[in-house]
């Protein structure tokens, strides 16, 4: 497995260039300026680690881009101990996250030997699959590609979107456990994290109603980051709940997603009249289990390989084949 390192610091580099793993890891230091283009075209899985001094105030937005690449799994350098929430790293994707580095200290061969142990034990998006996966699906949907993403989407005009549905389940109980203005204080915690993890794969929710909601996430008719994100969503659930929730016990929710034409606009959306966002809501509300996360056969032929054996057929509805996430339990 390759190593890559970014950093402006020269101290650091001649550190980084100390450390030698043979041929089991190979290492290559970067400047901050080169993240994208080295890590633009990779085929093969590889370990990246950022110095975020030299990202500046902006290194979030260089974790999400990380955090949707398929084949790179990151770490955090952070030797000024600038970052306070260290949690909402883990929360982004991150792997690792690192105080100091010298050839006898916290980068050794069992550390990275103890992330890959970690990556094959709990991120199915980590183990490899083979040359022979399926490809994305023929249908008879006219898909109107916005090209640019949200940059090409003008109020009032149709774009594709990848669809997701999410919904607190048992609203009503939870109400009368905590009280509806309690609820309401814990509620937005749970937004807060699906605003956040949805917006590092370019989701934006367009509209939240109670205890659920719609996000988009534009389509551009090759790829569904939608899908890594609910499967991230699931993942990271457990460390919502100890980390930032206010619900006293860990919550349920369910995810739906699906890829279609909508009619995408600003302001008041809640007199939305699309089939597409109505085969959504159904899925939801209608088929999917408790605390499950269910797709489209068309969302499934799009997902990234590394994940796809982790969903499971759970029948038709509405003419389709609908995937569901298996349950996942830490420890298990």
């Amino acid at each position: 497995m390759e190593l890559y390192f970014f950093t402006d610091n020269s101290a650091l580099t001649k550190k980084l260039e100390e450390l030698s793993f043979g041929k089991k890891y190979a290492i290559s230091v970067f400047d901050t300026s080169e993240l994208k283009k080295a890590c633009r075209t990779v085929s093969d899985l590889i370990l990246v680690y950022i110095d975020i001094e030299g990202f500046g105030e902006g290194y979030e937005k260089d974790i999400q881009y990380l955090s949707k690449k398929e084949n790179i799994f990151f770490g955090i350098i952070d030797v000024k101990g600038k970052v306070i929430d260290i949690a909402r790293l883990f929360f982004s994707g991150a792997v690792d996250y690192i105080r100091k580095i010298g050839s006898d200290t916290e980068i050794t061969q069992k550390r990275i030997a103890d992330i890959l142990s970690y990556l094959k034990k709990y991120r199915k998006d980590f183990i490899p699959v083979s040359d022979e996966v399926k490809n994305p699906i023929k249908n008879d949907s006219d898909y109107i590609l916005p090209q640019k993403g949200w940059s090409d989407i003008i109020s009032g005009n149709e774009y594709a979107f990848a669809i997701m549905f999410i919904e607190i389940d048992g609203e009503k109980e939870l109400e009368k456990q905590y009280g509806v203005k309690n609820f309401k204080k814990a509620l937005a915690t749970f937004i807060e994290y699906i605003k956040r993890h949805t917006k590092a794969f370019d989701g934006r929710i367009w509209f939240w109603s109670s205890a659920g909601g719609i996000i988009l996430f534009p389509f551009d008719g090759a790829t569904c980051p939608a899908v890594l994100c609910g499967f991230r969503l699931k993942l990271f659930k457990q460390i919502y709940d100890v980390e930032e929730s206010l619900f006293a016990s860990g919550i349920s929710f369910r995810i739906a997603l699906h890829i279609g034409n909508v009619t995408y606009f600003t302001g008041d959306t809640g007199e939305i009249i699309s089939d597409t966002i109505n085969s959504v809501f159904h899925l939801g509300k209608n088929f999917a289990e408790p605390d499950s996360f269910c797709l489209t056969d068309e969302v499934y032929s799009f997902a990234p390989p590394r994940i796809k054996d982790y969903f499971i057929e759970s029948g038709n509805f509405e003419g389709r084949t609908i995937m569901r996430m298996k349950k996942y339990r830490f420890g298990e």
